[in-house]
C-alpha cells in the first residue's frame, strides 16, 4: 500500500480519501476515451474533417 500512497501523492490525490479502484478507474477511463478519439481521428471523424479550425489558428 505504500507504493499506492506514493502514486496517489504524485498525482495530487488524497491517499486517505481515494481508493485504488477510483484511482485506477481514472486511468481506465482516460485510456478508453483516448482510444476512442484516436479511432475517430483515424476514421476521419476528427475536428479537422468537420470544418473546425485548429485552436492554433485562432
Amino acid at each position: 500500500m505504500e507504493e499506492l500512497s506514493k502514486a496517489l501523492a504524485f498525482f495530487g490525490e488524497d491517499s486517505k480519501a481515494t481508493t485504488s479502484e477510483a484511482f485506477f478507474g481514472i486511468f481506465a477511463e482516460f485510456m478508453s476515451k483516448f482510444e476512442r478519439a484516436l479511432s475517430d481521428l483515424q476514421a476521419g471523424e476528427g475536428p479537422r474533417s468537420s470544418g473546425m479550425a485548429s485552436p492554433l489558428a485562432w
